[in-house]
Formats: C-alpha cells, structure tokens, sequence
C-alpha cells in the first residue's frame, strides 16, 4: 500500500515540480494518504455500468449580480433539460449583498439555489454543497460566463466521467489562449465511436493551452464524488485557489478523453476582477459601477452575444446594458 501511494503522489505533484522519495517524505498527510486510497479503492470497485447521469451545477459569485444574471438568464434560456444550479457568493458590501437578494426573487421559480459564503469558510462551504448534493456528476460555472448557444443538456452529462471529461467551454472555433495571450493550435481530434457527430474528441494530455487543461472550473464535466474527495484533501481559500489546487491531480485527468461541442457552446468574458488571489488579465469595467446600473434597473443585453462565435474561451467583448424585465425567462 505504501508503494502504491507514494507512486500515486509522485503522479498528483510531479505537475508541481516535486518528487516523493519516502514516506516520510510525502506532501500529504497520513489522513490524506488513507483518502487517497480510499479514493481509488472505491474508483475500481464501482460498476460504471450501473451509474446514472444526475447533474447538478456549482456556481461561483462575487460582487457580480449583474453579470449572474446574464449568465443564469442565458441558461434557463438556451439549455434544454438544465440541471439544479447551486450558487456560492460572496459580497464586499451591504449594497452588493442587496442585489444578491434581488437576483434570487428573479429566479425564485427556478432551480436555482443561492447560499451566501460565510467568512474566510469557502472550503468549509464548498464541501457541504457538495457533500448534500444527491447527483452522480458535478460541473462547476463561474459567474462571468454566459451561455451562447442551445444545447440539450442530456447530451453533455452522458458521457462516462470515469473516461471522458466533456467541456462546454471549448470547440474549434478557438485558437487563441486569452490567459497567455498566444495563438493557440487546435489538437489532433479522435474519431471515438461513443462522440457523437456534433461534438469533437481528443486526448488531453496531446493537447496545448486550453487544450490540455481538464480540472477547470469553467463548465467541464466530473464524477461527484471523486471531486469532493480531491477537494477534501486540497487546501485553497476561493474560487481561483480551488482550481490552481486542483492541478496537483492533472496527471491522472488528463488522460482521459475530452469531448466538446464543435462550437462552442459558453464563453467567459472578463469585464473586470474581483478577486486579489491572482493577477488574472481582465477588462477596467469596475464591479461598483455595474452595480450602480444594476440598481438603476438595468441588466447587460445578453442575448446580443449569442451565437458570438467567440476565438478564445476568455474573450473581451463590447458591454451593452438596457432596462430590466425586458425578457421573460422561461418557467
């Protein structure tokens, strides 16, 4: 057993620069190695047969009412079959908290579920969210993204997540990585009999850029409960401490098979920045003045973006506002 946790370490934290030589010597505590086991104890013993496609979704927020709007209208909008959508938010002030409150009388006949961050708890928080969860499979959304085309949701979660990590974030329409501001080569797509003819497939770990990141935050597809144990071993304090923890376990995802719709079906736009964990390339829209307009009665004109056909994931684009209620979301 040591053996087969010291060479599973070596793979989650060779990404990371470092090597596990003994025991002793391991990142990870005693508790994490018997979570570790445990974890792929229980991955092969599990029938993946007999697994079923209950969804849910997580959704990350901070001082952004606005833009979750636009992204929880979006979805309700052009997803058939939409899975319960948990939000996790965070404020910096009364008045942000306020437009929160707003925002979930909107969706109030929507399954969507708004739970406040308590201080300095976003572990703690994300964990119970997880753990009360009573889906198969998890995807993860952050809140200044918005939905752009429509989908049947069905499609997206049937894929075996034990073999498959599908994204609704990436397709062939995108050459160019934002974060790193570089073109970006599309990969070598494989011809799986179980992808259907919208969709594309590769293998990840052949991939650049986009391409060859699997544990993101931004719409892909995993198994419920390999996530919340992973997550239960990490240690992060947000949302983007979350994702760069996760990257300890990229060796293992990575080689599975990613699947995506040939266009891409969600975009992330970055107006601004809300978070100081990381220096993230971002637009000069301030939080504070959309909020300002969110209390005017406006919202952002989401359904001018759809159909972008957008070159990178992250992608800057014009910001419109008009006057709220103008659309009806459907029940």
């Amino acid at each position: 057993m040591r053996k087969f946790l010291k060479n599973l370490t070596n793979r989650c934290i060779n990404p990371i620069g470092l090597t596990a030589l003994k025991t002793k010597e391991l990142i990870f505590s005693q508790k994490q190695y018997k979570d570790l086991a445990s974890l792929y104890n229980e991955k092969h013993s599990i029938n993946h047969a007999n697994l079923g496609n209950s969804t849910s979704c997580i959704l990350f927020s901070k001082d952004r009412a606005i833009q979750l709007h636009a992204l929880l209208s979006s979805y309700f909008e052009l997803v058939t079959n939409p899975v319960p959508v948990n939000v996790l938010y965070q404020v910096s002030s009364p008045a942000h908290h306020e437009s929160y409150r707003e925002l979930a009388d909107i969706f109030k006949n929507h399954p969507v579920d708004f739970q406040k961050q308590h201080d300095n708890k976003f572990k703690e928080d994300l964990i119970d969210i997880l753990s009360k969860q009573e889906s198969d499979k998890i995807f993860f959304l952050v809140d200044d993204m918005l939905f752009t085309e429509k989908i049947n949701l069905k499609t997206y979660i049937s894929f075996d997540t034990d073999l498959f990590i599908p994204s609704l974030q990436l397709g062939e329409n995108l050459n160019f990585c934002y974060t790193l501001q570089q073109k970006q080569p599309l990969p070598n797509w494989l011809n799986h009999p179980q992808c259907p003819q919208e969709m594309l497939s590769w293998c990840w770990q052949n991939g650049k850029f986009d391409w060859t990141y699997p544990l993101s935050l931004d719409g892909h597809l995993f198994s419920r409960w390999e996530i919340l144990a992973i997550t239960q071993m990490l240690d992060f304090t947000a949302p983007n401490t979350y994702e760069m923890a996760l990257q300890q376990f990229t060796d293992i995802f990575t080689t599975r098979i990613g699947v995506a719709y040939r266009k891409s079906v969600v975009v992330n736009i970055p107006w601004n920045k809300v978070q100081e964990e990381h220096d993230n390339l971002s637009g000069k829209i301030h939080q504070d003045f959309l909020l300002n307009e969110w209390q005017a009665g406006k919202q952002i004109d989401y359904q001018k973006l759809y159909g972008l056909r957008n070159i990178s994931a992250h992608q800057e684009v014009s910001l419109n506002l008009m006057d709220r209620n103008t659309f009806v979301l459907p029940g």
